[in-house]
């Protein structure tokens, strides 16, 4: 609801600040027995998601006093079904289901009001992100060196394309409109792919080592990449393929190459 800035830390706490100024807004201490590694949450802002290197995921209450403003919390459910840490957590566009994705190489789906299992799937590989296409009729997973496609409804598997020839992909984000999404990995490059061609349209090189993180701005006009060297790059978006940005090096690609901000 950008009324909080929720953070997990390596303690097993979880920390919210103020955009404005800030200013602590509230911690939930012991919220793991180990290292917060996923959170999310719901768009109204009242549930909250988080999941533990301690392989738990937990569902937590929030609400606010009116007459003094502080935020309380209450955790209304623990879930262990996760055999490794969990890697990340997405939600669906109507708040009444989540996925978890985890090192063990699974995904797990629950409801969110009934804090029960509804289905799962287990990949291969470690799972190192999931995330919701916007209509919900797709998932795409990152793991190893590939990015799958796989079906909301019954978890079939639909498509692998290769991300990378030897480097590991961390992350990913889609935009609103589910044209397009953004993967990250070991080889310090973001790469913008077409959705439904699962094609590389556009590839970014400035961090200079393993990136962690990435997101697309909501009016879809920049992507945000955070590496572990401590940069953070901010890449002006491709306005379509066509778009006066520099080719890629190889005359034979396709590829446009992302500009720095």
């Amino acid at each position: 609801d950008g009324k909080s800035i929720v953070s997990g830390w390596n303690d097993g706490k979880v920390r919210a600040f103020y955009p404005e100024s800030g200013r602590p807004m509230y911690t939930i201490h012991d919220c793991h027995a180990k290292e917060v590694t996923a959170i999310a949450l719901t768009a109204d802002g009242n549930t909250l998601l988080t999941g533990g290197n301690d392989s738990l995921v937990r569902i937590w209450r929030l609400s606010r006093d009116l007459d003094t403003n502080q935020v309380t919390h209450k955790m209304v459910a623990s879930l262990r079904e996760h055999q490794n840490a969990v890697s990340y957590i997405c939600i669906n566009s109507d708040d009444t289901e989540f996925v978890t994705a985890s090192a063990d190489g699974s995904c797990v789906v629950w409801d969110v009001n009934k804090a029960s299992r509804v289905n799962a799937l287990f990949a291969s590989t470690q799972v190192s992100c999931v995330l919701y296409h916007p209509d919900d009729s797709q998932m795409v997973t990152s793991g190893a060196r590939q990015i799958t496609y796989w079906d909301a409804g019954d978890l079939s598997q639909i498509r692998i394309v290769d991300a990378s020839d030897k480097a590991t992909t961390n992350k990913l984000a889609i935009n609103a409109s589910g044209t397009h999404f953004v993967s990250v990995s070991e080889d310090a490059t973001v790469k913008l792919w077409s959705y439904d061609e699962g094609t590389v349209d556009a590839v970014g090189i400035a961090h200079s080592g393993n990136i962690k993180a990435c997101k697309i701005s909501p009016d879809n006009q920049h992507i945000v990449s955070v590496g572990d060297e401590g940069a953070i790059c901010i890449w002006k978006m491709p306005a379509n393929e066509n778009s006066n940005v520099n080719k890629a090096e190889n005359e034979n690609s396709n590829e446009i190459n992302l500009q720095p901000q």
